[in-house]
C-alpha cells in the first residue's frame, strides 16, 4: 500500500490504521500524508455498482455546498479511492459524551448540511444530473418492505404472518407523490461525522445517494435506532429546525410514512446482517428499530404494518 501511494505521488508518514466500524464491505485504513494531511485509503469490490459512484458524488456535493471529504485520487479500474479523513468522532459517538444542548447543536448543524443537501444540490442535480443509482420508485419502494419481511419477519424471527399487500401497495403510491430530491439513503449518526468540536459536520458513506423523497432522510435520522437521546420532544425540535431553515410547513402524515419505509428497510438489513453475513452486533438495534416502527406505523395510521411490528416485538421479547 506504502509504495503504491508513493507511484501516485503521496508521502505517507505514518503506519495505516484499519477502520473496523460499520457494516461495509469495503476495507478503509486511515493514514497521514505530509502533503495531504490526515487521509483515508479505500478499496471498493466491484460488487456493488455504487462503490464507483462515491468520488463523482463527493466533488459534486462539494462543489454544492454540502460539506463532505475532498477526493484526492479516485482510479475505478484499480476500484481505489483516496479521500480527505473527516475525523474519528462521528455524530452518535459525540452525542454519548456531550450534553443534551450540545449534542441538540451537533444534530442541528447536521440537519443544516442535509437541508443543503435537499435545495441547492438537489436544484443543481435536476438542472445538470450526475450519475447516480436509479431513484426511488414503486419496485424499490416494494423492495425495501420486502427485505424486512423476509430477512426480519420470516426468516429471523420465523413468524407465520400474511404481508399487509394492500397497505404497503397505497403506502407506496403516498410516497412517489411526495416532493422529489436527493436523499442521502443512509442518513444515520454514524454516517455524519463532527469536526472542530461541533461546529461543523461532514457526511459520509453516500455513494448510495439518489432521486427520492427529503422526508426519507429525516426519518432516517430521527428514528435512528443507535442513538439513544431521540425522543419525541428532541425530534420535535430538531423538526421545527429543519422546516424553519427551508421555511416548509411540517407534513405529518408523509414524515411518519416515510419513517415505517425507512425503519422497515433498516430492520430487514439488520437481520440481514446478523443471519447471513455474521455481523451479530447489529442484533441489539432490531428491539430499538421495532419500538421506533411500532410508533410510527400508529401515528400514520398504517394498521398492518403495526400488526406486524407488534408480532414482531412479541416474538422478540419470547425470545428474551
Amino acid at each position: 500500500m506504502r509504495e503504491f501511494l508513493k507511484s501516485i505521488g503521496f508521502n505517507p508518514s505514518s503506519d495505516f490504521e484499519k477502520i473496523e466500524k460499520g457494516g461495509s464491505a469495503r476495507a478503509f485504513f486511515r493514514f497521514y500524508d505530509a502533503d495531504a494531511g490526515d487521509c483515508i485509503f479505500c478499496e471498493y469490490s466491484a460488487e456493488k455498482e455504487e462503490n464507483f459512484l462515491y468520488a463523482g458524488i463527493a466533488k459534486f456535493l462539494a462543489q454544492n455546498g454540502v460539506d463532505v471529504p475532498k477526493i484526492f485520487h479516485h482510479d475505478p479500474a484499480k476500484r481505489i479511492l483516496i479521500m480527505q479523513d473527516a475525523g474519528k468522532t462521528d455524530l452518535l459517538d459525540f452525542c454519548k459524551n456531550a450534553d443534551k444542548k450540545t449534542a441538540i447543536a451537533a444534530y442541528k448543524k447536521t440537519l443544516s448540511n442535509a437541508a443543503t443537501l435537499h435545495t441547492k444540490a438537489s436544484e443543481s442535480f435536476f438542472k445538470s444530473p450526475i450519475k447516480l443509482m436509479a431513484g426511488f420508485d414503486k419496485n424499490l419502494y416494494a423492495w425495501e418492505r420486502e427485505y424486512f419481511f423476509e430477512n426480519l419477519i420470516l426468516k429471523h424471527l420465523r413468524l407465520n404472518l400474511p404481508r399487509p399487500q394492500e397497505e404497503w401497495e397505497k403506502l407506496g403510491s403516498a410516497l412517489l407523490a411526495a416532493p422529489q430530491t436527493l436523499v442521502h439513503r443512509d442518513f444515520q449518526s454514524q454516517n455524519a461525522i463532527v469536526k472542530d468540536g461541533g461546529k461543523g459536520v461532514v457526511f459520509i458513506d453516500f455513494q448510495g445517494m439518489r432521486v427520492g423523497s427529503f422526508w426519507y432522510d429525516l426519518g432516517s435520522l430521527l428514528f435512528d435506532p443507535y442513538c439513544e437521546m431521540l425522543n419525541e420532544q428532541t425530534r420535535g425540535e430538531l423538526l421545527q429546525y429543519y422546516c424553519g431553515l427551508r421555511e416548509i410547513k411540517f407534513d405529518e402524515e408523509m414524515f411518519y410514512k416515510f419513517s415505517c419505509q425507512r425503519i422497515m428497510q433498516a430492520l430487514g438489513a439488520y437481520a440481514f446482517l446478523s443471519d447471513t453475513k455474521g455481523r451479530k452486533e447489529y442484533l441489539k438495534f432490531i428491539a430499538p428499530a421495532l419500538k421506533n416502527l411500532l410508533y410510527c406505523a400508529e401515528r400514520a395510521g398504517l394498521k398492518g404494518t403495526l400488526n406486524a411490528a407488534a408480532a414482531a416485538q412479541k416474538k422478540l421479547e419470547e425470545r428474551g
